[in-house]
C-alpha cells in the first residue's frame, strides 16, 4: 500500500478527517472522525495522531491473508456507528519497519474518507 516515499508534515492549519455516511442506504455521510493541527502526508495518505481520531467509532477488522504480509503490521478499521459501518476505511502500521517509523501507530485513511482543511 505505502512505500515509505514523500513524508510531509502539515502543521499550518487544523484538518479535519469526514466520513461520507448515508444512512438512508445504510452507507455512511459525512461526520467528522479526526481533526488535528499536525499530520504527516505519506504517499498521498494522511496520517493523524491516534489521540486526535475519534478511536470508539474504528472496529478492528479481521486480517485477510494480504494484510498478514505487510511488513509493517498492518491493521485496517472498519468506521462504525451504531446504524451504519465503512468497511476497511482505516489503518495503522503496528509494527512498522524503518520507513513507516513516522506513521507509528498512527491512524490513516481512504476511499470515502476524505481531509478537509
Amino acid at each position: 500500500m505505502l512505500t515509505g516515499d514523500q513524508q510531509t508534515v502539515e502543521d499550518s492549519s487544523t484538518k479535519e478527517l469526514m466520513c461520507r455516511k448515508d444512512r438512508s442506504e445504510g452507507a455512511l455521510e459525512w461526520e467528522i472522525l479526526a481533526e488535528s493541527e499536525q499530520t504527516i502526508e505519506v504517499g498521498g495518505y494522511h496520517y493523524f495522531p491516534r489521540d486526535r481520531v475519534r478511536m470508539e467509532m474504528l472496529r478492528r477488522a479481521a486480517k485477510t491473508p494480504h494484510d498478514l504480509e505487510c511488513p509493517h503490521g498492518v491493521q485496517f478499521y472498519d468506521v462504525v456507528d451504531d446504524r451504519a459501518q465503512g468497511e476497511r476505511l482505516a489503518w495503522s502500521y503496528e509494527a512498522p519497519q524503518q520507513t513507516m517509523q513516522r506513521v507509528d501507530h498512527w491512524i490513516g485513511f481512504w476511499r470515502d474518507v476524505t481531509v478537509e482543511p
